[in-house]
């Protein structure tokens, strides 16, 4: 029988669509699916990441979403694509492939800029009491396509006990934005050791406990991003006295303005570059607290 190898982040619970969606590929085909959360990889899976030079030096280069293995081989990551997983298998796949369906309408950068003005956008800080209202981004209004809604239950399921970890140990876990009941944005920041321990990238200047990390800066569909993404860092200045820890970190990435990680909006907020990761990529930091000596 062949088997493969699912490795996941529970931070990200769109990885609970790409998981139901690969066990519906495969589930005629007489595979095994093995799959392991980030933070119970061994050094077997270790060996398979240093091998795709993704791990060098104990560290890894990417933030893992979810990467599939045959054999030791990644054969596809993140968004899962049934081709990828057909030819990293040599099968054919002939179950109907699910559709991630975007739903509303666009609006242009001048009426988002109008709602902002108007106060019509609620800013909203992400509490053990609504984190689950805040996930309604990634599950309902997400802008490369929402998930099927048999899937929805899993991908809640996956992500709340990542924030049971967070609010054991901060009261806040970043801001969202909503208009009327729709969630358009987020901007999810986590104590550095749980991003870590879920694969993401963080920083590794100074002592985990003393740093918050971005891990997930959203934007709903139709919502312009560049527009939304600094909204968002500005809201967020709004709440730092909620949080306990001295430093804030992300990762910055150059020429790509409207990504998951845009360099400029860090720069333009006041943080400043702590580790080179490579070219394209940095750590930005500042301090949003004074330190008590």
């Amino acid at each position: 029988m062949k088997s493969v190898v699912v490795i996941y982040s529970p931070l990200c619970e769109q990885n609970g669509s790409f998981l139901s969606l690969l066990e519906e590929w495969l589930k005629e085909k007489d595979i095994e699916i093995l799959e392991i959360p980030f933070d119970k990889i061994t050094d077997r899976e270790k060996k398979w990441y240093k091998s795709s030079e993704l791990l060098k030096n104990g560290r890894f280069l990417k933030s893992v979403f979810i990467d599939v293995f045959f054999e030791g081989k990644l054969i596809d990551s993140v968004p899962l694509k049934k081709e990828n997983i057909e030819k990293g298998l040599g099968i054919a796949i002939h179950e109907k492939e699910e559709i991630f369906k975007t739903t509303g309408e666009e609006i242009s950068v001048t009426k988002f800029r109008d709602l902002v003005c108007r106060g019509e956008v609620k800013w909203v800080p992400i509490t053990e009491d609504n984190f689950r209202e805040e996930m309604k981004l990634c599950i309902e209004n997400y802008p490369y396509g929402s998930p099927p809604k048999h899937f929805h239950q899993r991908c809640i399921t996956l992500k709340e006990r990542v924030f049971r970890e967070v609010f054991a140990k901060e009261c806040i876990g970043g801001v969202f934005a909503m208009v009327d009941s729709s969630v358009i944005g987020l901007l999810e920041v986590f104590p550095r050791e749980i991003i870590k321990k879920y694969g993401y990238l963080t920083g590794s200047h100074g002592r985990d406990e003393d740093y918050l990390t971005v891990g997930c800066l959203e934007v709903g569909f139709g919502i312009p991003r560049k527009e939304m993404i600094d909204e968002l860092f500005f809201q967020l200045e709004m709440v730092y006295p909620d949080f306990r820890r001295h430093f804030l970190e992300g990762v910055g990435t150059f020429e790509w303005n409207t990504g998951f990680t845009p360099y400029w909006v860090y720069d333009k907020y006041g943080f400043h570059r702590s580790e080179t990761l490579d070219e394209k990529r940095v750590i930005m930091e500042k301090r949003i607290h004074a330190v008590q000596e």
